[in-house]
């Protein structure tokens, strides 16, 4: 309710987003409107801080991060690549992630 009273009361957004996190129990909530804001590095913080970071999904944070700028697209991927190693012991994103266009999008911006 607090979040749709933006338009009319500017500090509304902010204490709504304030008491989600306090309450600790809106979590995906919270990730979903980082992304939808474009603060895709700051969700993943947040999914680091609540323990979702191994089940945040691939696909929808680099979809995300793709109309952004390339450092932040880098940045994102980066993280994935680090958590499949971590996860997997290979960097490479599994079939079932179905990331294909972001690794050959990320190799179209950043070529060796």
């Amino acid at each position: 309710l607090l979040l749709s009273l933006e338009s009319v009361y500017a500090p509304a957004k902010q204490i709504a987003l304030d008491m989600m996190s306090r309450m600790g129990n809106a979590v995906e909530e919270l990730l979903e409107i980082c992304l939808a804001e474009g603060k895709i590095v700051n969700a993943i913080n947040l999914a680091h801080e609540k323990g979702l970071a191994d089940t945040i999904s691939a696909r929808k944070y680099l979809s995300a991060a793709k109309s952004l700028d390339s450092l932040t697209y880098f940045n994102v991927y980066s993280y994935f690549e680090e958590r499949n190693l971590r996860l997997r012991g290979t960097p490479r994103f599994a079939t079932e992630d179905n990331c294909d266009e972001f690794v050959t999008l990320f190799k179209q911006l950043f070529p060796n």
